[in-house]
């Protein structure tokens, strides 16, 4: 099943966006599965505001703004949890921490311990959160821990790759052999800025 883009679908309720429908080629239903998910998320002047534009939001063009087609509001991605979406339990549970749900609870990487949290809740009010595409380093997946790297078996901080990057722009060389593979500074930037988030 098709998931929604919900950073898009941010966007568009904005009004930084608009969607391009093609009566031709776009789905009636997927378009309604955006602005009705919207309006379940939204009250008040938001709800109004869906309402009036209804259908006539996706043939709408603010010159001002960017158009999209229909499908970028959609992603194959999986969902591998839901983003906190404000602090909970006196800040024990910050904003942003993803939790996933295991037997019964949602769980997250900074807690050692499960929460019982209504799935419905969780599921309609807090952001998804995506699997992002694996990068390999040669035959190495680069295992993402919360303040280093994993390179077959090989621990790398954030320091590490920037005194990596630094060779890089010292030498002004464009690939280096790192892990039997020729590793670009693209790459490594890559993975830096995963770290950060």
């Amino acid at each position: 099943m098709k998931q929604i883009n919900a950073a898009m679908q941010k966007r568009l309720f904005a009004g930084e966006i608009n969607v391009e429908f093609d009566k031709k080629k776009d789905s009636v239903e997927e378009l309604n599965l955006i602005l009705n998910t919207m309006n379940d998320k939204f009250s008040g002047v938001a709800k109004r505001y869906l309402y009036k534009n209804g259908i006539s939001m996706a043939t709408y063009n603010n010159p001002s703004v960017p158009s999209f087609p229909l499908s970028s509001f959609f992603t194959d991605q999986k969902i591998i949890g839901y983003a906190a979406p404000f602090d909970l339990f006196g800040g024990r549970i910050k904003k942003g921490y993803v939790f996933h749900f295991e037997n019964d609870y949602w769980f997250c990487k900074e807690i050692s311990y499960g929460f019982n949290f209504p799935k419905e809740w969780v599921e309609k009010d807090w952001q998804p959160v995506f699997e992002e595409e694996k990068i390999l380093l040669g035959e190495y997946e680069v295992e993402f821990k919360n303040m280093y790297v994993n390179i077959d078996r090989t621990s790398y901080t954030t320091q590490d790759l920037q005194h990596i990057k630094s060779v890089f722009n010292h030498c002004k060389i464009t690939s280096i052999r790192w892990h039997n593979a020729d590793i670009t500074l693209e790459t490594i930037n890559k993975i830096i800025e995963r770290l950060k988030k």
